[in-house]
């Protein structure tokens, strides 16, 4: 089935992309994680050289589930609340930073449009915020640039 995206010029997907490119919004991204390489979700945090993304996952690791300080900081999302972000229920990792510069994510995007999402709503950010604000894994600047500029959003 033929989508809008598809009748594009690259140049107006690349501009789509850029627009979409700010705190806020889901990328569904190809990531090379330690055990394997898949795509997965990640909401960008913060957009200033080098973006800041944080991965959502299906279900929290047990790793995760298992420490108390590290559980904490997991943010469920909910398909009802972000149909035009999500599949299925899930949950935002926030203790742990992922970077994709804006050149590889329109790389992955223009030919597969759908790769870029939506923006998740504010309380949802909300809940992301008061997260990464109880989490101590992430490096101060970048935790301190995250909140900034996904406080901008709100």
């Amino acid at each position: 089935m033929q989508t809008i995206a598809d009748s594009m010029s690259d140049d107006a997907k690349r501009t789509y992309i850029r627009d979409h490119f700010r705190p806020g919004c889901v990328f569904y991204l190809l990531s090379r994680l330690p055990s394997r390489t898949k795509d997965k979700y990640f909401l960008l945090a913060s957009a200033s050289d080098p973006p800041l993304f944080l991965i959502i996952n299906t279900d929290v690791p047990p790793f995760i589930q298992q420490r108390p300080r590290l559980n904490r900081c997991q943010v469920p999302l909910r398909v009802e609340d972000h149909p035009s972000v999500i599949e299925h229920d899930c949950h935002l990792d926030c203790t742990v930073t992922f970077t994709f510069s804006f050149d590889e994510v329109t790389k992955q995007a223009i030919g597969r449009m759908e790769r870029v999402k939506d923006f998740l709503t504010k309380p949802t950010l909300q809940e992301v915020i008061t997260a990464l604000e109880r989490d101590n894994n992430i490096l101060l600047g970048q935790k301190l640039r995250m909140l900034k500029d996904l406080k901008a959003c709100i």
